[in-house]
């Protein structure tokens, strides 16, 4: 069992305050060991999924891995073949796959300690958003998670 430090486990009764304030459907598990944080979330075309947040022991100095956990299976467009195929790509802004095969969502690639886990589930759900879009058009899911043009 792995033990946390004061620091982290304040950081922790900070973040489950906010995500008990922003987003409900998510809780912490574990806080003391292996952490995870965990939810439900449900896309405008009304389509379910579960993320999960695995907290490394250097949290939150240590970017923390974000997954599709339900469903497992991810199809793409045209149901021949999936996004946990891919692994690592750009074009589905993905990681190597995770636990059982599920897909790990890429949500920075500029962590810093300042940023918290509510953050990364407002990048989840931006994600599976983005990725019921590409289930209607085909287009890759970077065509609706491209970082506006910076202004000049």
């Amino acid at each position: 069992m792995m033990t946390r430090t004061m620091e982290q486990c304040e950081r922790f009764a900070f973040e489950a305050k906010l995500l008990a304030k922003y987003m409900s459907d998510f809780r912490f598990y574990d806080p003391r060991g292996d952490t995870y944080v965990e939810g439900w979330v449900r896309t405008t075309d009304g389509q379910r999924f579960q993320l999960r947040i695995d907290v490394p022991p250097q949290y939150p100095y240590e970017k923390p891995p974000l997954y599709v956990v339900e469903p497992n299976t991810l199809w793409r467009y045209g149901d021949n073949d999936t996004v946990n195929s891919l692994g690592r790509t750009h074009s589905f802004h993905t990681l190597s796959n995770g636990p059982d095969g599920c897909v790990q969502i890429c949500h920075t690639r500029d962590w810093n300690a300042s940023m918290t886990l509510l953050k990364v589930v407002l990048k989840g759900i931006l994600w599976v958003e983005a990725y019921t879009a590409h289930l209607q058009s085909g287009r890759d899911l970077a065509d609706y998670l491209a970082r506006p043009a910076q202004a000049a």
